[in-house]
């Protein structure tokens, strides 16, 4: 019933969102489609007090014109040191081999193909009111993972629990807790370059759920061990600029 509701719900948003765009002349998109970058967009960036230039719901595609927009430039200091970070596209030596595999790292998106526009990668899913890189690494995709853990909450008995009102059976799952927001999130990360996204996952899951770090060598072997059941190979988030996106692959 819930997912009835939520569909017809998003039919209506679609029918009203593709009325106005054809009324202003826009590409008709989903409601889908026009809801990304949401969480990113009209905000101020994360860690500082950078506020975003506005981007409504239509103006987000490429496509649209937008003549009075002009986001903001920010790149953090630490890009300029971080061994993890590309150079500079102003370095002469730096050379990244966009929409393809560079070297360990890998530039092309799950997107698809993505623009280059004087010399530099356009987030294909649409404006965010920000340019430069922000606090991502990478120019271009910055590949991540999420590793999404849960199971049935269950009595002394080991029988599942449920919900006293709608009888449905209690499902919990596992989260952690941000040091830079404080807000509860999916362990997860990035990609680092030259892992697959297998290796990935198992390193993202043991740093920020199991204290991996601080473990001795013996106890890492065992908690390496203990992860080495297959994990099963994106989602858009605050950080997230016109140059360019993090997209998540969901493991669970």
């Amino acid at each position: 019933m819930v997912g009835s509701v939520f569909s017809t719900f998003s039919t209506l948003l679609n029918c009203s969102f593709a009325i106005k765009q054809q009324l202003t002349k826009a590409p008709v998109r989903t409601f889908a489609e026009i809801m990304v970058n949401r969480k990113c967009r009209n905000s101020v960036y994360r860690s500082t007090k950078l506020k975003r230039f506005p981007v409504p719901d239509e103006q987000v595609p490429w496509e649209v014109p937008y003549p009075e927009y002009s986001p903001p430039e920010y790149n953090a200091n630490v890009l300029k040191t971080a061994p993890w970070a590309d150079p500079d596209l102003s370095n002469a030596a730096f050379n990244p081999k966009f929409n393809s595999l560079d070297g360990n790292v890998d530039r092309r998106s799950r997107k698809g193909t993505y623009k280059v526009v004087g010399g530099r990668p356009i987030n294909p899913v649409g404006r965010t009111g920000l340019s430069g890189r922000g606090v991502l690494g990478k120019w271009g995709p910055n590949h991540a993972v999420d590793v999404i853990v849960s199971r049935w909450k269950r009595n002394e008995s080991g029988e599942i629990e449920r919900n006293e009102l709608s009888g449905k059976p209690l499902l919990q799952f596992l989260a952690v807790v941000r040091r830079d927001t404080g807000e509860f999130a999916i362990p997860g990360g990035m990609i680092d370059a030259g892992e697959n996204v297998t290796e990935a996952q198992q390193r993202e899951f043991l740093e920020e759920t199991l204290n991996y770090e601080k473990a001795s060598t013996k106890r890492r072997r065992e908690l390496e061990k203990l992860i080495e059941a297959p994990f099963k190979s994106g989602v858009e988030i605050k950080r997230n600029t016109d140059f360019y996106p993090v997209f998540f692959t969901k493991a669970s």
